[in-house]
């Protein structure tokens, strides 16, 4: 990379850099009903982990409640990894420990406390 490719690189960094919120984060798709899921009710949490199915049944939870959209288990499994992924920072693993046996789920993440 010559010095004139590399200036044009950090001059759209700056742009880029600059169409961040105040806070430096990436806003969550909030017009995607489980990136808000993940953005209201899961957080970072070095002493838990969730398993794919427990973040499940709380979904269908809030759905019975009429807070979220219905969504088949396959629709949001296949969304919920990259939601967590962009809202959270965490990656799906396939060993989280439940009940002695390794399950698909996410390690460092825990449910968000009930705001009352």
């Amino acid at each position: 990379m010559n010095e004139r490719e590399e200036v044009a690189i950090r001059s759209v960094i700056n742009v880029l850099q600059r169409l961040l919120p105040s806070g430096g984060s990436i806003p969550p798709l909030i017009n995607c009903p489980v990136h808000r899921f993940a953005h209201e009710h899961l957080v970072a949490d070095t002493g838990s982990s969730l398993t794919t199915a427990s973040i499940a049944s709380l979904y269908a939870e809030l759905t019975g409640a009429g807070k979220v959209p219905p969504l088949s288990r396959r629709v949001l499994e296949r969304r919920l990894a990259g939601a967590i992924q962009t809202t959270v920072g965490i990656r799906k693993t396939h060993s989280v420990i439940d009940a002695g046996r390794q399950r698909r789920g996410y390690k460092g993440l825990g449910f968000a406390p009930d705001p009352k």
